[in-house]
């Protein structure tokens, strides 16, 4: 045998050996890795026909839940309701015991715990501190999806809880969007019919070359594909998105939320914040009406938390950095707190400082928007500082000597 033609037997026998190595860990992988367990879901604990009957006494899920939900880091978490729909496995009078402060915690997935434990969640959390902090205290945790649903649940049902402390959880990814589009009667008839479909503006989204889009294509199948590809190179994971038009991101994404941080946004973006800023104002005078403090906590998107995740945005959405704002949300709703006097704690900051010392990831794998337990735990680690003055006001206002 010559020389080259034992060169081409090695290279020939090293390439078949290797793709057979592969395809051997690629089955034992398959074969391994435990099948998804079959569970309900986050979607399927909601009260039916929501939309027509609206919020029951504890918000948007279902009552006298004790299930198993899908995990989202794999198998299964506990999920329970009271009777009422709080995600509380215990019941409420309505009126607190005395010596009580009572905390009415709404918002939406990250306030109800999308795919975390009933232990897990960050306003389970809260009270576990709260507890040891500043007394006896209960947080009723009732999920109300947007702005505009919190306001009908507070003033359908919320308020005959007699809660002291109202914390809002406000989610900068989709909640000014979605105050905008549960509610496309702000905009001018034309708009309206087209604002939901919108793409981001011209100029946000670079067009790939030949070479690049053929290796994403190829590296988007075998992410697909092959599980071992998958773990190698599974982390940072872009946020998913949900909507598209023609294979455009869409303005108002439920998942990515791009168009939110746009650093200089079309019309409809701008009036999308209006509506939200109206709505927190409304908020704002409904509660100050019946004396009941009233706290708005910001949930950061995971690319504003976690640099990295921005970077996998920006390579696999080839999206155009100079355009976007990471801070701008955050910047508009504290700006319009402070001239409201309504109490708004930021951790964004906070959040991405725990993360670049640590190197924790604090959300879901595989590009959700969600925290995983971590994450609901620094979110109260993060805020508490800001949260216990306020705390403490409305124990002493109830006649309670706080702890701590």
């Amino acid at each position: 045998m010559t020389r080259k033609k034992r060169l081409c037997f090695i290279l020939l026998s090293m390439t078949i050996s290797t793709a057979l190595v592969l395809f051997a860990a690629e089955v034992a992988l398959r074969i391994l890795t435990p099948k998804r367990v079959q569970a309900l879901d986050y979607g399927d604990v909601f009260i039916e026909n929501k939309m027509r009957s609206g919020p029951g006494p504890g918000g948007y899920l279902k009552p006298d839940m004790d299930v198993q939900v899908v995990s989202g880091l794999g198998g299964t978490v506990p999920w329970k309701t009271n009777s009422s729909g709080f995600r509380n496995d215990r019941e409420f009078s309505p009126v607190p015991d005395e010596g009580v402060v009572r905390v009415l915690s709404v918002g939406d997935s990250f306030a109800a715990g999308y795919r975390v434990g009933q232990e897990d969640t960050y306003s389970r959390r809260l009270e576990v501190w709260s507890n040891d902090v500043i007394g006896r205290t209960e947080v009723l945790v009732a999920q109300a999806e947007c702005l505009r649903r919190a306001l009908l649940y507070l003033t359908k049902h919320g308020q005959n809880w007699s809660p002291d402390f109202v914390l809002m959880g406000l989610t900068v990814g989709n909640d000014i969007a979605q105050a905008l589009l549960s509610n496309t009667r702000v905009l001018d008839s034309d708009a309206a019919k087209n604002v939901v479909s919108m793409g981001l503006p011209d100029g946000c989204v670079r067009t790939p070359g030949f070479l690049e889009s053929s290796l994403d294509s190829g590296s988007e199948w075998l992410r697909q594909t092959s599980m071992i590809y998958s773990r190698l190179m599974g982390a940072p994971r872009a946020i998913g998105a949900r909507h598209t038009v023609e294979k455009q991101l869409r303005l108002f994404d439920s998942s990515s939320g791009f168009g939110t941080f746009l650093r200089e946004p079309p019309e409809p973006v701008e009036i999308a914040y209006r509506r939200a800023f109206a709505l927190l104002g409304d908020l704002q005078e409904f509660l100050e009406k019946r004396s009941i403090s009233f706290a708005v906590i910001l949930i950061p998107q995971r690319y504003q938390v976690q640099p990295g995740d921005w970077d996998a945005c920006l390579t696999r959405y080839k999206l155009v950095s100079e355009k976007f704002d990471l801070d701008r949300p955050n910047r508009l709703i504290l700006e319009f707190c402070r001239k409201k006097n309504i109490v708004c704690i930021d951790v964004t900051e906070k959040m991405r400082a725990y993360h670049l010392e640590t190197g924790e990831d604090l959300y879901l794998p595989f590009g959700d928007m969600h925290w995983n337990p971590a994450g609901h735990e620094q979110l109260v680690n993060c805020a508490k500082a800001e949260l216990e003055p306020h705390l403490r006001a409305v124990a002493k206002r109830r006649g309670i000597e706080p702890g701590g």
